[in-house]
């Protein structure tokens, strides 16, 4: 968040046509019109409705997403990102974290990034109002973003995404309406629930403006609200990052090989 109180997004507009906002700062309340006249099949399919994990895989499988991810929380070049993540870096006799929502693994393991990830959906009004939906459920994330942060990673975040249905506005589309407002109400929440100094928030959205998939057409923006505080990683933490990468990789030569029938 800037001094002056705007919240500076950055991301795509996804629709097989991407359209980058490069260092967009979008004050509360800006319309951000872009083109929603793509064609394609309309789909009962929202993303409000979408699991948790769900997004998750979309948010960083989508190349542009995933880019514009990464842009924000400061890691470039060769990054390995990996989901739902338990052993060998969570036990099993470990409570909190039960798991690593995201882990990104740049070459040199010792800046390694973990996040705790979180959905929150937001209905747009006919008058363009804003609602966030079951905001209590993000103490939780809080809670274990916070445990997340003592295994000791380089850098550790909560990473909220809101989930927007925008086919019921008025306005031409709803990337970026509204989302600072959003992002404030919820921010305080954190607040008040004592995420701990050195962990960041950084916030996405995830829009679906029309009837199509959000496949389609759809917009993802990410903005950092805090920094993390960097943390020095122990060599412990790296082997199991290691570990963890050397099983991952192997799965994905055996699903690849699957696939092409070796």
């Amino acid at each position: 968040m800037s001094d002056d109180g705007f919240i500076t997004w950055r991301g795509i507009w996804h629709g097989r046509v991407a359209l980058h906002v490069e260092n967009g700062t979008i004050p509360a309340g800006t319309h951000t019109a872009f083109g929603v006249d793509r064609e394609g099949e309309a789909t009962e399919d929202r993303v409000t409705r979408a699991l948790e994990s769900e997004v998750v895989t979309w948010c960083v499988g989508d190349h542009a997403a995933r880019s514009a991810l990464l842009e924000r929380l400061g890691l470039s070049g060769d990054v390995d990102v990996y989901t739902e993540v338990t052993e060998p870096v969570v036990r099993a006799s470990v409570e909190k974290p039960g798991d690593i929502d995201v882990i990104c693994l740049p070459r040199d393991l010792r800046f390694a990034v973990a996040l705790e990830a979180k959905c929150v959906k937001v209905s747009l009004r006919e008058d363009d109002s804003h609602k966030v939906n079951r905001l209590g459920k993000l103490r939780g994330a809080v809670d274990q973003a916070n445990a997340l942060h003592g295994l000791g990673f380089h850098q550790t975040w909560l990473w909220v995404v809101l989930l927007v249905d925008g086919s019921r506005g008025n306005a031409p589309n709803p990337m970026g309406r509204r989302s600072d407002a959003a992002v404030r109400e919820v921010a305080e929440a954190v607040q008040a629930w004592h995420l701990e100094p050195e962990v960041g928030l950084v916030f996405s959205e995830l829009v679906q403006p029309t009837a199509l998939s959000v496949n389609d057409q759809g917009g993802f923006m990410t903005a950092v609200i805090r920094p993390a505080r960097p943390n020095h990683q122990g060599s412990g933490l790296c082997e199991q990052l290691e570990e963890l990468r050397y099983a991952r990789s192997a799965l994905s030569v055996q699903r690849r090989d699957l696939e092409t029938g070796r």
